[in-house]
Protein backbone atom coordinates (compact mmCIF):
# COMPACT_ATOMS: atom_id res chain seq x y z
CA UNK A 1 0.00 0.00 0.00
CA UNK A 2 1.66 3.60 -1.05
CA UNK A 3 2.00 6.51 1.03
CA UNK A 4 -1.30 7.95 -0.43
CA UNK A 5 -3.29 5.34 0.95
CA UNK A 6 -2.02 5.18 4.13
CA UNK A 7 -2.44 9.51 4.28
CA UNK A 8 -6.16 8.46 3.02
CA UNK A 9 -6.67 5.83 6.22
CA UNK A 10 -4.86 8.55 8.35
CA UNK A 11 -7.21 11.51 7.31
CA UNK A 12 -10.12 9.16 7.90
CA UNK A 13 -9.06 8.42 11.48
CA UNK A 14 -8.43 12.22 12.03
CA UNK A 15 -11.69 13.44 11.08
CA UNK A 16 -13.21 10.67 13.07
CA UNK A 17 -11.08 11.91 15.88
CA UNK A 18 -12.38 15.48 15.72
CA UNK A 19 -15.86 14.30 15.32
CA UNK A 20 -15.33 12.36 18.78
CA UNK A 21 -13.85 15.77 20.19
CA UNK A 22 -10.10 14.47 20.45
CA UNK A 23 -7.75 16.46 18.74
CA UNK A 24 -4.82 15.12 20.68
CA UNK A 25 -1.48 13.92 17.97
CA UNK A 26 -2.00 10.16 16.87
CA UNK A 27 0.86 7.83 16.52
CA UNK A 28 0.12 5.27 13.51
CA UNK A 29 0.33 2.40 16.21
CA UNK A 30 -1.68 3.72 19.02
CA UNK A 31 -5.19 2.26 19.96
CA UNK A 32 -8.02 3.90 18.43
CA UNK A 33 -10.98 1.70 19.72
CA UNK A 34 -10.10 -0.39 22.71
CA UNK A 35 -8.60 2.34 24.64
CA UNK A 36 -11.79 4.50 23.96
CA UNK A 37 -10.21 7.29 21.57
CA UNK A 38 -13.01 6.34 19.04
CA UNK A 39 -16.73 4.86 19.46
CA UNK A 40 -18.81 2.31 18.09
CA UNK A 41 -20.07 4.82 16.06
CA UNK A 42 -16.67 5.29 14.49
CA UNK A 43 -16.71 1.31 13.97
CA UNK A 44 -19.57 1.74 12.07
CA UNK A 45 -17.70 4.27 9.70
CA UNK A 46 -14.54 2.76 9.38
CA UNK A 47 -16.53 -0.64 7.87
CA UNK A 48 -18.26 1.57 5.62
CA UNK A 49 -14.85 4.08 4.56
CA UNK A 50 -12.48 0.53 3.86
CA UNK A 51 -15.54 -1.21 1.86
CA UNK A 52 -16.03 2.32 -0.05
CA UNK A 53 -12.23 3.16 -0.19
CA UNK A 54 -10.84 0.16 -0.95
CA UNK A 55 -12.81 -2.68 -1.90
CA UNK A 56 -13.05 -4.63 1.53
CA UNK A 57 -15.52 -7.33 1.50
CA UNK A 58 -16.21 -8.34 4.82
CA UNK A 59 -18.43 -10.85 4.38
CA UNK A 60 -15.54 -12.98 3.30
CA UNK A 61 -13.70 -11.88 6.48
CA UNK A 62 -14.77 -12.29 10.12
CA UNK A 63 -14.96 -8.60 11.99
CA UNK A 64 -12.80 -8.56 14.62
CA UNK A 65 -12.34 -4.58 15.99
CA UNK A 66 -9.40 -5.47 17.21
CA UNK A 67 -7.95 -6.20 14.18
CA UNK A 68 -8.38 -2.63 12.98
CA UNK A 69 -7.40 -0.53 16.34
CA UNK A 70 -4.51 1.53 14.89
CA UNK A 71 -4.13 3.28 12.01
CA UNK A 72 -0.89 0.52 10.76
CA UNK A 73 -3.36 -2.14 11.46
CA UNK A 74 -6.15 -0.54 9.27
CA UNK A 75 -3.62 -0.65 6.57
CA UNK A 76 -2.66 -3.81 6.91
CA UNK A 77 -6.00 -4.88 6.82
CA UNK A 78 -7.16 -3.42 3.50
CA UNK A 79 -3.71 -4.70 1.84
CA UNK A 80 -5.02 -8.06 3.00
CA UNK A 81 -8.43 -7.91 1.97
CA UNK A 82 -9.28 -5.08 -0.03
CA UNK A 83 -8.42 -4.36 -3.81
CA UNK A 84 -5.36 -2.75 -3.04
CA UNK A 85 -2.05 -4.46 -2.99
CA UNK A 86 1.24 -3.84 -1.26
CA UNK A 87 3.71 -1.55 -2.59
Amino acid sequence: MNNLHRELVRNFIRDCMVAHNDEEDLDDGESLFLSGRLDSLSVTKLVVFLEDSFKVDFGSHPFDVAELDSVEQIVQFAQDYGAIAAE
